[in-house]
């Protein structure tokens, strides 16, 4: 992949839709999530870095929650949900859910594709792993 978000737009409900662009994010190509919220803006949570260099090749870090008020145009980061470059350490496949405007809760999962030492697992915080929450308020988007 080429590292990189692209958009496309229909103006049909979907019966022909524009070519794809370039948006600048980067990513590594894991999933993201994107959604309308408050004062017609768009909130998006993604991985926000292309694929890292080995040992790192597998990490999925710097996820985000970033927003735009322009209908895509710019992005501004709201908030940044998590970040770690210890290798194959993964915060990816994140929901989304506004709950009230300008207050979206974040759910996504922590864990790691390393392989682990014995000693290395006896030394690993497993509380940081699973399923984590965020609630993010934002002034305004």
């Amino acid at each position: 992949g080429t590292g990189e978000l692209y958009f496309s737009k229909s103006d049909d409900n979907g019966r022909t839709w524009s070519q794809p662009a370039s948006t600048k994010l980067a990513n590594p190509g894991a999933k993201l999530v994107l959604t309308s919220v408050a004062d017609n803006a768009h909130a998006l949570v993604f991985n926000n870095h292309k694929r890292l260099p080995y040992p790192l090749q597998h990490s999925r870090t710097d996820l985000d929650l970033i927003a735009s008020s322009d209908d895509g145009r710019s992005w501004g980061i709201v908030h940044r949900l998590e970040s770690s470059r210890q290798e194959g350490r993964m915060f990816h496949y994140p929901s989304l859910l506004e709950v009230t405007p300008c207050k979206l809760v974040v759910a996504y999962t922590a864990s790691s594709m390393a392989m682990m030492t014995g000693e290395e697992r006896a030394q690993t915080d497993f509380n940081t792993y699973g399923i984590h929450i965020a609630v993010v308020n934002a002034d305004k988007f």
